[in-house]
């Protein structure tokens, strides 16, 4: 879960991942293509990157930034051991969890489970490997814009991306948050000129024992 910085609200990780599922869900315009993969799969994998196990809640109750060196390679465990019922879709899932992951020697085993299952799903879909690579920039890109999203204050970040498929060099896709509900992209990759929607929040008293929603709308647009 997010705390927000500003508010006494959290973010539960399941709204984090639809916000950035219905990023991804949007991808795509003249300039950007999208993913050579059934567009669907790769939307529901963008929105559980967490796999299953965040909307568990024991996971939900564990704050991003607060958990203790145990618990979070307990957290990680879980992640890399999630099950999609699409291969596409834990392809997507799994690739995210590599990168969280890290190359931490200690973590290995955590990194062999996620391989292990990618392989799996790479000969039951047989889609190369460099295809799900290209688009998990762009689920790169979706999640980190919905992470700082949560925290509710302005935050920049940069991804590098591939416009299309026969690109040779990633373009370098700048996002803000304002902190107040905008989101920027720059260049804009999405195919509306602008978007709005919104995300539950919840108040921070006594949660999750009592689920008191906020809603919290956001804004993409072009900067």
């Amino acid at each position: 879960m997010f705390r927000s910085k500003t508010r006494n609200l959290i973010f539960p990780q399941p709204e984090h991942g639809r916000l950035a599922g219905e990023i991804a869900q949007r991808w795509g315009n003249d300039e950007f293509a999208r993913p050579a993969l059934d567009f669907d799969a790769f939307v529901a994998g963008v929105a559980l990157h967490d796999g299953w196990s965040a909307w568990d809640t024991y996971v939900d109750t564990l704050g991003i930034g607060e958990m203790d060196a145990p618990t979070r390679f307990e957290n990680l465990t879980q992640q890399a051991r999630a099950r999609l019922d699409n291969p596409i879709s834990e392809t997507i899932m799994h690739l995210h969890t590599l990168r969280i992951i890290g190359d931490a020697a200690s973590r290995q085993p955590m990194r062999d489970e996620c391989e292990a299952r990618i392989e799996a799903c790479l000969r039951e879909t047989g889609i190369p490997r460099d295809t799900f690579l290209w688009a998990d920039r762009v689920t790169d890109l979706c999640e980190s814009m919905s992470f700082d999203f949560c925290f509710e204050q302005p935050a920049t970040g940069t991804v590098k991306v591939f416009p299309t498929h026969e690109s040779r060099e990633p373009v370098s896709v700048r996002y803000e948050v304002d902190g107040r509900g905008g989101i920027t992209l720059d260049p804009w990759t999405l195919r509306e000129p602008a978007y709005t929607g919104f995300i539950f929040a919840f108040e921070a008293d006594r949660y999750p024992e009592r689920l008191r929603p906020v809603f919290v709308p956001y804004r993409l647009s072009p900067p």
